[in-house]
């Protein structure tokens, strides 16, 4: 099998829609559970609603075109 190989242009993948949803759903994680309830209370969430959203979120970053910055 061979070895996996980071994409060409890595370096700007933070520029990527679906990099800064994973991120964000990453730094969510990191909060404590009190400030997560709270950032969910504040959106109208239930906590079994979130993997939901995130998926949905992640697919449509992906699923967008965006357009090269020059």
């Amino acid at each position: 099998m061979p070895r996996p190989k980071a994409i060409p242009e890595w370096k700007r993948s933070w520029r990527w829609l679906s990099m800064q949803i994973g991120a964000g759903a990453a730094l969510f994680g990191m909060l404590p559970v009190e400030q997560q309830t709270a950032v969910l209370d504040l959106i109208g969430m239930r906590p079994d609603q979130l993997p939901l959203a995130l998926g949905l979120a992640f697919m449509a970053g992906r699923l967008i075109q965006q357009e090269p910055k020059q």
